[in-house]
Protein backbone atom coordinates (compact mmCIF):
# COMPACT_ATOMS: atom_id res chain seq x y z
CA UNK A 1 0.00 0.00 0.00
CA UNK A 2 2.84 2.36 0.86
CA UNK A 3 4.53 1.66 -2.48
CA UNK A 4 1.29 2.36 -4.37
CA UNK A 5 0.86 5.69 -2.56
CA UNK A 6 4.47 6.59 -3.35
CA UNK A 7 3.92 5.87 -7.06
CA UNK A 8 0.72 7.93 -7.08
CA UNK A 9 2.45 10.89 -5.42
CA UNK A 10 5.31 10.71 -7.91
CA UNK A 11 2.85 10.54 -10.82
CA UNK A 12 0.89 13.55 -9.60
CA UNK A 13 4.11 15.49 -9.13
CA UNK A 14 5.10 14.64 -12.71
CA UNK A 15 1.70 15.76 -13.98
CA UNK A 16 1.99 19.02 -12.06
CA UNK A 17 5.51 19.70 -13.35
CA UNK A 18 4.69 18.97 -17.00
CA UNK A 19 1.47 20.98 -16.97
CA UNK A 20 3.28 23.88 -15.30
CA UNK A 21 5.91 23.79 -18.03
CA UNK A 22 3.13 23.71 -20.61
CA UNK A 23 1.53 26.80 -19.11
CA UNK A 24 4.91 28.55 -19.12
CA UNK A 25 5.52 27.64 -22.77
CA UNK A 26 2.06 28.99 -23.63
CA UNK A 27 2.45 32.25 -21.71
CA UNK A 28 5.86 33.17 -23.11
CA UNK A 29 4.85 33.71 -26.79
CA UNK A 30 1.56 35.29 -25.69
CA UNK A 31 3.39 37.85 -23.53
CA UNK A 32 6.09 38.31 -26.15
CA UNK A 33 3.47 39.37 -28.72
CA UNK A 34 1.53 41.45 -26.18
CA UNK A 35 -0.98 43.64 -28.08
CA UNK A 36 0.83 42.75 -31.28
CA UNK A 37 -0.89 41.83 -34.54
CA UNK A 38 0.40 38.25 -34.29
CA UNK A 39 -0.50 37.71 -30.64
CA UNK A 40 -1.76 34.12 -30.32
CA UNK A 41 -4.87 33.11 -28.44
CA UNK A 42 -3.99 32.35 -24.83
CA UNK A 43 -6.70 29.71 -24.48
CA UNK A 44 -5.62 27.94 -27.66
CA UNK A 45 -1.98 28.07 -26.60
CA UNK A 46 -2.77 26.69 -23.13
CA UNK A 47 -4.83 23.87 -24.64
CA UNK A 48 -2.14 23.03 -27.18
CA UNK A 49 0.64 23.01 -24.60
CA UNK A 50 -1.47 20.99 -22.16
CA UNK A 51 -1.90 18.31 -24.80
CA UNK A 52 1.83 18.30 -25.53
CA UNK A 53 2.62 18.09 -21.81
CA UNK A 54 0.38 15.03 -21.46
CA UNK A 55 1.97 13.38 -24.50
CA UNK A 56 5.50 14.03 -23.21
CA UNK A 57 4.59 12.66 -19.76
CA UNK A 58 3.25 9.46 -21.31
CA UNK A 59 6.36 9.23 -23.52
CA UNK A 60 8.59 9.69 -20.46
CA UNK A 61 6.84 6.92 -18.52
CA UNK A 62 6.97 4.56 -21.51
CA UNK A 63 10.62 5.42 -22.12
CA UNK A 64 11.49 4.79 -18.48
CA UNK A 65 9.76 1.41 -18.55
CA UNK A 66 11.55 0.45 -21.77
CA UNK A 67 14.93 1.32 -20.26
CA UNK A 68 14.03 -0.63 -17.11
CA UNK A 69 13.35 -3.68 -19.29
CA UNK A 70 16.75 -3.47 -20.97
CA UNK A 71 16.46 -1.07 -23.90
CA UNK A 72 19.29 1.40 -24.38
CA UNK A 73 18.36 4.87 -23.04
CA UNK A 74 19.17 6.76 -26.25
CA UNK A 75 17.11 4.36 -28.37
CA UNK A 76 14.16 4.52 -26.00
CA UNK A 77 14.43 8.31 -25.95
CA UNK A 78 14.43 8.64 -29.75
CA UNK A 79 11.49 6.25 -30.22
CA UNK A 80 9.42 7.88 -27.47
CA UNK A 81 10.15 11.38 -28.78
CA UNK A 82 9.26 10.51 -32.38
CA UNK A 83 6.02 8.83 -31.29
CA UNK A 84 5.01 11.79 -29.09
CA UNK A 85 5.83 14.28 -31.85
CA UNK A 86 3.86 12.32 -34.45
CA UNK A 87 0.82 11.91 -32.19
CA UNK A 88 0.94 15.63 -31.42
CA UNK A 89 0.78 16.42 -35.16
CA UNK A 90 -2.38 14.32 -35.47
CA UNK A 91 -4.05 15.79 -32.37
CA UNK A 92 -3.21 19.38 -33.28
CA UNK A 93 -4.54 18.78 -36.81
CA UNK A 94 -7.82 17.42 -35.40
CA UNK A 95 -8.12 20.37 -33.02
CA UNK A 96 -7.47 22.96 -35.73
CA UNK A 97 -9.76 21.28 -38.29
CA UNK A 98 -12.51 20.87 -35.73
CA UNK A 99 -12.79 17.16 -36.43
CA UNK A 100 -13.66 17.67 -40.11
CA UNK A 101 -10.51 15.84 -41.33
CA UNK A 102 -9.53 18.61 -43.69
CA UNK A 103 -6.24 18.46 -45.54
CA UNK A 104 -3.51 19.37 -43.00
CA UNK A 105 -1.29 22.37 -43.49
CA UNK A 106 2.30 21.22 -44.03
CA UNK A 107 3.84 24.16 -42.17
CA UNK A 108 1.46 23.77 -39.21
CA UNK A 109 2.15 20.03 -39.07
CA UNK A 110 5.90 20.61 -39.12
CA UNK A 111 5.54 23.23 -36.38
CA UNK A 112 3.48 20.84 -34.24
CA UNK A 113 6.10 18.14 -34.72
CA UNK A 114 9.00 20.44 -33.81
CA UNK A 115 7.16 21.86 -30.79
CA UNK A 116 7.52 18.47 -29.10
CA UNK A 117 10.85 17.52 -30.65
CA UNK A 118 12.67 20.69 -29.52
CA UNK A 119 12.05 22.13 -26.05
CA UNK A 120 9.80 19.31 -24.90
CA UNK A 121 12.40 16.90 -26.26
CA UNK A 122 15.02 18.62 -24.14
CA UNK A 123 12.88 18.15 -21.05
CA UNK A 124 12.38 14.49 -21.93
CA UNK A 125 16.12 14.01 -22.42
CA UNK A 126 16.85 15.54 -19.00
CA UNK A 127 14.30 13.21 -17.42
CA UNK A 128 15.71 10.11 -19.14
CA UNK A 129 19.29 10.99 -18.16
CA UNK A 130 18.25 11.65 -14.57
CA UNK A 131 16.38 8.35 -14.31
CA UNK A 132 19.31 6.48 -15.87
CA UNK A 133 21.69 8.03 -13.34
CA UNK A 134 19.36 7.12 -10.47
CA UNK A 135 19.05 3.55 -11.76
CA UNK A 136 22.84 3.23 -12.06
CA UNK A 137 23.30 4.59 -8.54
CA UNK A 138 20.79 2.07 -7.17
CA UNK A 139 22.63 -0.78 -8.90
CA UNK A 140 25.96 0.38 -7.45
CA UNK A 141 24.47 0.61 -3.97
CA UNK A 142 22.84 -2.81 -4.30
CA UNK A 143 26.14 -4.34 -5.48
CA UNK A 144 28.04 -2.74 -2.60
CA UNK A 145 25.42 -3.91 -0.10
CA UNK A 146 25.60 -7.43 -1.51
CA UNK A 147 29.39 -7.39 -1.21
CA UNK A 148 29.20 -6.27 2.42
CA UNK A 149 26.66 -8.99 3.21
CA UNK A 150 28.85 -11.61 1.54
CA UNK A 151 31.85 -10.49 3.60
CA UNK A 152 29.79 -10.59 6.79
CA UNK A 153 28.58 -14.11 5.98
CA UNK A 154 32.15 -15.22 5.24
CA UNK A 155 33.40 -13.80 8.55
CA UNK A 156 30.52 -15.39 10.44
CA UNK A 157 31.17 -18.77 8.83
CA UNK A 158 34.88 -18.58 9.67
CA UNK A 159 34.13 -17.67 13.27
CA UNK A 160 31.65 -20.52 13.50
CA UNK A 161 34.25 -22.92 12.10
CA UNK A 162 36.85 -21.72 14.57
CA UNK A 163 34.40 -22.10 17.46
CA UNK A 164 33.78 -25.69 16.41
CA UNK A 165 37.49 -26.49 16.01
CA UNK A 166 38.70 -25.00 19.30
CA UNK A 167 38.01 -26.91 22.49
CA UNK A 168 37.80 -24.28 25.27
CA UNK A 169 38.29 -26.92 27.99
CA UNK A 170 41.52 -28.16 26.42
CA UNK A 171 42.79 -24.60 25.97
CA UNK A 172 42.09 -23.79 29.62
CA UNK A 173 43.83 -27.01 30.66
CA UNK A 174 46.95 -26.08 28.70
CA UNK A 175 46.90 -22.59 30.21
CA UNK A 176 46.68 -24.13 33.68
CA UNK A 177 49.60 -26.44 32.88
CA UNK A 178 51.63 -23.44 31.64
CA UNK A 179 50.79 -21.54 34.81
CA UNK A 180 52.03 -24.46 36.90
CA UNK A 181 55.22 -24.58 34.86
CA UNK A 182 55.76 -20.86 35.48
CA UNK A 183 55.10 -21.36 39.16
CA UNK A 184 57.68 -24.16 39.34
CA UNK A 185 60.23 -22.16 37.39
CA UNK A 186 60.34 -24.57 34.47
CA UNK A 187 62.18 -23.10 31.47
CA UNK A 188 59.73 -24.70 29.02
CA UNK A 189 56.76 -22.65 30.25
CA UNK A 190 57.36 -19.83 27.76
CA UNK A 191 57.69 -22.22 24.85
CA UNK A 192 54.45 -23.92 25.89
CA UNK A 193 52.58 -20.58 25.86
CA UNK A 194 54.08 -19.52 22.52
CA UNK A 195 53.14 -22.86 20.98
CA UNK A 196 49.55 -22.53 22.19
CA UNK A 197 49.29 -18.96 20.89
CA UNK A 198 50.65 -20.02 17.51
CA UNK A 199 48.12 -22.83 17.15
CA UNK A 200 45.24 -20.52 18.11
CA UNK A 201 46.40 -17.87 15.66
CA UNK A 202 46.62 -20.41 12.84
CA UNK A 203 43.13 -21.70 13.57
CA UNK A 204 41.59 -18.21 13.62
CA UNK A 205 43.48 -17.06 10.54
CA UNK A 206 42.86 -20.09 8.31
CA UNK A 207 39.74 -21.64 9.81
CA UNK A 208 41.37 -25.14 9.74
CA UNK A 209 42.14 -27.50 12.59
CA UNK A 210 45.65 -27.19 13.93
CA UNK A 211 47.83 -30.02 15.19
CA UNK A 212 48.75 -30.51 18.77
CA UNK A 213 46.87 -30.68 22.02
CA UNK A 214 44.24 -28.21 23.10
CA UNK A 215 42.41 -28.03 19.71
CA UNK A 216 39.66 -30.39 18.56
Amino acid sequence: MTQVLSVLRATWRAVLVTQSLGALFALYPWLEQWHGPDQPSLVASLLSQSVMAALVLIAALVCDEAVRRGMQPWRAFVIALLCASSVNVIIQWLVVSGGHFEEPDALASFSAFMDVATYWGTALMVYVNRRSAQRLLRRIRATELERVRAEQQLIASRLAAVEVQIDPTAVLRELADARDLYASGDAGAGERIESLIGRLRDSVGHGTPSSGGGLA
